[in-house]
C-alpha cells in the first residue's frame, strides 16, 4: 500500500513494492532517441516544431535520468562488492553518468542559442552516437535484471 511506510519504502527504491529505478528508466530510454529522431526529422524537414519537440524531448530526458539515477543508487548500494552482478552494476552506473553528463552538454550547447532551433549536423551525430552507447548501458541494465535478478524481489 502507498500510504503506510511510504517513506520506508522510497529508501528502499520501491513503491508499493515495485522497484522504482525499474519503473522510471523507461522514460529517458525512449526520450533520448525519440529527441535524437525529432532533430533529424526537423533538419531533413527543415519544421522548427519538430526541434522545439525534440528540446523538450531532451529535456524531459535528462530529468528522467537524473530521476531514475536516484533509484539507481539506492539499488547499487544493496550489491555486495563480492556479488557476481558488482562489476557489470558499476560499468552500467557509470557509463549512464556518461551518458547523462554527454546528453546535458548537448543541452547547453543548445540553450546558448535558440534551443527550438533546428540543430546542425555534428550536435546530431554525437547525439546518435550517444543514444547508441546509452543502448548498451541499457543492455546492461536488462542484464542486471534478467541474469542477476537485481531490481526484482526482495533485494
Amino acid at each position: 500500500p502507498l500510504g503506510k511506510g511510504l517513506i520506508q519504502q522510497l529508501m528502499k527504491g520501491k513503491i508499493a513494492g515495485h522497484p522504482i529505478h525499474v519503473m522510471i528508466v523507461h522514460f529517458p530510454s525512449a526520450l533520448y532517441p525519440f529527441s535524437v529522431a525529432l532533430d533529424w526529422i526537423a533538419l531533413g524537414s527543415g519544421a522548427v516544431t519538430f526541434s522545439a519537440s525534440g528540446y523538450y524531448s531532451l529535456l524531459t530526458a535528462i530529468g528522467t535520468s537524473g530521476l531514475a539515477m536516484i533509484f539507481g543508487v539506492i539499488d547499487l548500494l544493496r550489491i555486495g562488492s563480492k556479488d557476481k552482478a558488482w562489476n557489470t552494476a558499476m560499468i552500467h552506473a557509470g557509463l549512464n553518468v556518461l551518458w547523462l553528463l554527454c546528453f546535458a552538454t548537448l543541452l547547453g550547447i543548445r540553450m546558448k542559442n535558440d534551443p527550438c532551433a533546428i540543430q546542425g549536423i555534428g550536435y546530431l551525430v554525437s547525439s546518435t552516437l550517444f543514444v547508441f552507447g546509452m543502448l548498451y548501458s541499457n543492455f546492461l541494465g536488462g542484464e542486471l535484471i534478467l541474469k542477476h535478478g537485481i531490481g526484482k524481489g526482495d533485494q
